[in-house]
């Protein structure tokens, strides 16, 4: 019954031309990264779907290229972590884009996504300083869309 009516909602959405997400049914988007196992937030957020009886989504931010354009090690975790989703029932994706929060939240609005888990950053304050933080920039452009930082323990 929630997915019917989220069809509806989305179908009124684009006849309205409305931009913000408005959701019946929970869905979460699960971010995993190349760097280091993605293991505790797909666990976390595929728990909280069945909880909530939603959807959950695993998506990875793969550059242009796709998972070929990374190194070996990195595609493999990759590669580990969707299989886990897969087994606990989420959707998998693999989307690419130059710049990973834009991507992450055209991605979540696309699916009418009402959370977003992100893991804590493995960057020191200063290069974050230097370079920007992916997740405040997730935060920035996720307005309406709940956004969840979750701890690696």
């Amino acid at each position: 019954m929630a997915e019917e009516a989220d069809k509806d909602l989305t179908a009124y959405r684009r006849e309205e031309q409305i931009a913000q997400v408005w959701g019946v049914q929970e869905r979460i988007l699960v971010c995993v990264s190349a760097t280091r196992p993605s293991t505790l937030i797909i666990r976390r957020g595929t728990r909280l779907a069945r909880r909530v009886h939603g959807k959950c989504f695993v998506v990875f931010v793969a550059p242009p290229g796709g998972l070929s354009a990374l190194p070996p090690e990195q595609r493999r975790l990759v590669e580990v972590d969707m299989q886990l989703a897969r087994a606990l029932d989420a959707e998998t994706e693999v989307i690419e884009g130059r710049n990973i929060a834009e991507t992450l939240v055209r991605h979540a609005r696309e699916k009418q996504v009402t959370e977003i888990f992100l893991g804590r950053s493995g960057q020191s304050r200063w290069v974050e300083l230097l370079h920007g933080s992916v997740i405040n920039d997730v935060v920035r452009r996720a307005e309406g869309i709940d956004v969840h930082i979750v701890a690696d323990r």
